[in-house]
């Protein structure tokens, strides 16, 4: 690697942000509530609720077209059951969801391969 490509590289390694297990802001009921207070479902009607819950995502996802990038807003890490680590590069983040570190996954008492 040319030393030009390394300082870069380094860079933008010792910049990277880690975002383990869960945002803070999950465990805040305003907060939850408050983000979901336009989805409104029917434990009656699942394919319904489906529908709804694609609008309301969409609708949301459209409203943020225009508004500034917030590169800690919470919702865009609170997935936490997902099973899977990833960097995610419009952040420069590596993001290990809560998910993954749990059970079978991740346990004192798994083998150490």
């Amino acid at each position: 690697m040319e030393k030009n490509t390394l300082t870069h590289a380094l860079d933008k390694l010792q910049n990277m942000e880690l975002k383990v297990g869960f945002p803070s802001e999950l465990t805040d009921e305003k907060k939850i509530n408050n983000y979901y207070i336009d989805l409104h479902i029917n434990r009656d009607d699942y394919f319904q609720n489906r529908i709804k819950a694609y609008k309301w995502l969409s609708d949301y996802q459209f409203s943020q077209l225009r508004e500034i990038n917030n590169k800690n807003d919470w919702r865009k890490y609170a997935e936490v059951t997902e099973v899977n680590a990833y960097y995610f590069p419009q952040e420069n983040a590596m993001v290990i969801p809560a998910g993954i570190l749990q059970g079978i996954f991740y346990n004192k008492n798994r083998p150490k391969y």
